[in-house]
């Protein structure tokens, strides 16, 4: 940085550098050194290395993922165990799916199986007995009226 302002003419004042160089900073620099007051260049580049020590772990910090069936507290702080989190996310995932797949399989053997293979493992069926509807005969009576009459089938079983 000062090679670059001793290749000036004129000469700047050393406030002056720090101000140009504070212009230039980084966001997250500008934001922290708001507070300071700063007068010379060795002065700015050591409060600038210690905002740079204390961001690199939030730098490093990873959310876990909202999806995420368990909560895993110890995968999330450190930026290599991010692939390790989304290959345990995976195995739960996939073991969800192999008990969904599970449970889908038992409900279709059972549905495969014949009515002596479900006997055999105690299933008992209780059969309903058919509704039957009364059947309206149209009868003409002595005097010549049509009189609806019901009769009902006979039921011989």
């Amino acid at each position: 940085m000062e090679a670059q302002f001793n290749r000036l003419t004129r000469s700047i004042p050393q406030q002056e550098i720090v101000d140009i160089i504070r212009n230039n900073l980084l966001p997250d620099y500008m934001k922290a050194l708001v507070l300071h007051d700063i007068s010379t260049i060795p002065e700015l580049t050591s409060l600038c290395e210690r905002i740079e020590d204390s961001l690199q772990p939030h730098r490093d910090y990873r959310s876990t993922p909202r999806r995420n069936i368990i909560y895993i507290i110890f995968l999330r702080y450190l930026n290599h165990t991010m692939y390790l989190q989304m290959f345990v996310v995976g195995m739960i995932k996939n073991l969800v799916i192999s008990v969904v797949i599970a449970r889908l399989n038992v409900q279709f053997s059972v549905l495969a199986m014949t009515r002596k293979e479900l006997s055999r493992h105690n299933v008992q069926f209780v059969e309903k007995p058919h509704k039957t509807r009364p059947q309206s005969i149209d009868v003409a009576g002595p005097s010549g009226q049509v009189k609806s009459k019901v009769q009902k089938k006979n039921q011989s079983s």
